[in-house]
């Protein structure tokens, strides 16, 4: 595949046809020959939808029959707009000049092809530094950015003052969650009131045949310091300890079932847990003070060197710069020589497009500096911003851009992902835990499977122990009373 027929992969408008011959989308219409309106788009590092394209539809190829093309969505939105403005727009692809200088490369496309005559608009996510608002008009911008400092989870120190030395240990407190201690202690509060219930309904039963004892055990207790007499315990037949028994089983059962509904447990044979680990900074003041390089954008550098904090300012000294977050600069993360201590300043909207590349970057610093960026470039003093923001603003009240935006990124990350096989949770950045980390998990019922059937026999164990007991203490006290 040739680098136009790359490029009209990721620029694939829905009703748009793709030119291989000049390396153009036709926007707004399936005949354009003309353009009214010429828009320069890099064609990777961009907001991205998919569109799934039917084998009758005439804007797909043979070669993209039955497969999933990739397009800006605010190409999508631009088509829109040409639309509504009845306007036929013609999107290129922007490349460097070969006779360029390094300073003029360095300069981002999309401008520089505006500034050229080449486009009429510039269509690219770029943060609205001061030198390109000054030389270029803009939409007014819509998003914020906020950015963060990530570095390599190999860069990480381990905690000297961790008590888990082998990585194994962890207390006692932390196997149980706070709900479920509490949940414990209900339960066992539980047992309780089912031992005091039926302990009062053995009395009771006791108090009916034997009249003569009416009052209760602790009140003779306490009117007497003598021994209880024996006969309040002279209980001989089954029956009367039957009503206690089932009521205690009961209380046991419904316990069982509350503590399995509300507890997450881990069992002891599966307790892992890996050592703590510590950022080696905390700070921005830290991170200027180690010998970490960090790597971000030209606007970034640009935005932090017109900050008015002597840190935000001193950080954009040290910043060793790329054009874009592009495929290469993730790239570059993911293939980052571990021996060198290198953190990068990066917006949390490419956490997804970083995960696609690797999974082994924390956070470190969460709020580093907050921008914002706009998607549309327009000429100076171009006649077309005036139109395009009209009905841009019609379509920001209703708040179809930040919508579809937030979806189409969210679509594409979650394609590229399910496509790898991993987990976006596990694989964004995030940051790193100060506390060890216990996977719980709800009690289910395999983990109770031999629960019921020990305790049912337990029970029936100690109904048989307690009767032959019983009988022989009886049959003792009979002896004596014979032989008496």
């Amino acid at each position: 595949m040739d680098l136009n027929d790359d490029w009209g992969r990721y620029w694939g408008a829905a009703n748009g046809r793709f030119n291989h011959s000049t390396a153009t989308f036709d926007v707004g219409c399936f005949t354009c020959v003309n353009a009214d309106v010429t828009v320069a788009a890099a064609p990777t590092g961009q907001s991205i939808i998919c569109h799934e394209v039917n084998v009758g539809n005439e804007s797909s190829t043979s070669r993209f029959r039955s497969e999933t093309v990739w397009g800006g969505v605010w190409v999508l939105i631009l088509e829109m707009i040409c639309k509504s403005l009845n306007l036929r727009c013609k999107v290129h692809a922007v490349t460097t000049p070969s006779n360029s200088s390094a300073a003029e490369a360095s300069l981002d496309q999309v401008l520089q092809s505006v500034t050229d005559g080449t486009a009429d608009v510039g269509l690219s996510w770029l943060l609205m530094t001061a030198s390109r608002t000054a030389n270029y008009s803009t939409y007014p911008s819509f998003v914020s950015v906020d950015y963060a400092m990530l570095i390599h989870r190999s860069l990480l120190l381990s905690n000297q003052f961790s008590d888990c030395t082998t990585g194994s240990c962890i207390a006692v407190l932390e196997t149980l969650e706070s709900s479920a201690w509490i949940a414990f202690s209900c339960l066992i509060l539980l047992i309780f009131l089912g031992l005091l219930l039926s302990h009062k309904l053995q009395s009771s039963l006791v108090a009916a045949n034997n009249p003569q004892l009416q009052t209760s055990i602790f009140d003779q207790i306490a009117q007497d310091s003598a021994p209880f007499p024996h006969r309040v315990f002279e209980v001989h037949r089954i029956s009367r300890y039957l009503l206690s028994t089932l009521t205690f089983f009961l209380m046991g059962i419904w316990s069982s079932f509350i503590f399995q509904s509300t507890v997450n447990i881990m069992l002891p044979s599966q307790l892992t847990v890996g050592p703590l680990t510590t950022a080696p900074f905390s700070s921005l003041q830290q991170l200027l003070l180690s010998d970490f390089v960090v790597r971000s954008t030209v606007g970034m550098q640009e935005q932090l060197l017109d900050s008015k904090d002597p840190l935000q300012i001193q950080l954009g000294r040290r910043l060793v710069t790329s054009i874009h977050l592009d495929d290469e600069f993730f790239k570059s993360m993911a293939d980052t020589d571990l021996s060198k201590r290198v953190a990068y300043l990066m917006p949390k909207e490419n956490y997804g497009r970083l995960a696609h590349f690797t999974c082994e970057y924390v956070e470190i610093l969460t709020h580093v500096y907050s921008s914002h960026k706009t998607p549309f470039w327009f000429r100076r003093d171009s006649q077309l911003l005036a139109k395009f923001m009209r009905r841009l603003d019609r379509i920001r009240e209703g708040n179809t851009i930040p919508v579809k935006t937030r979806y189409f990124d969210e679509l594409y990350v979650d394609y590229l992902l399910r496509r790898d096989g991993k987990n976006r949770v596990q694989c964004e950045p995030s940051p790193i835990a100060t506390k060890h980390t216990v996977s719980r998990r709800a009690v289910g019922i395999a983990d109770i499977n031999r629960t019921f059937p020990i305790c049912i026999g337990t029970i029936v164990v100690a109904g048989f122990v307690g009767l032959i007991l019983e009988l022989f203490c009886e049959n003792r006290r009979r002896r004596r009373t014979f032989s008496g």
